[in-house]
């Protein structure tokens, strides 16, 4: 919000048009390269339900 008000932008329209250049910035500032390239994302089990995992 303070990017907002500190750019003047006051709607929704102007924020949307905004956004890419702000994700780029931020990232350029504050991205990480992982320590490691292993990917531990591994797919949901039958038994697994997500609904009541993320309650």
């Amino acid at each position: 919000m303070k990017e907002l008000r500190l750019r003047g932008i006051s709607t929704i329209d102007a924020s949307n048009a905004h956004a890419p250049a702000f994700i780029a910035s931020y990232n350029a500032r504050f991205a990480k390269p992982p320590k490691s390239a292993f990917d531990a994302h591994r797919p949901l089990r039958d038994d697994e339900d997500l609904d009541a995992i993320l309650t």
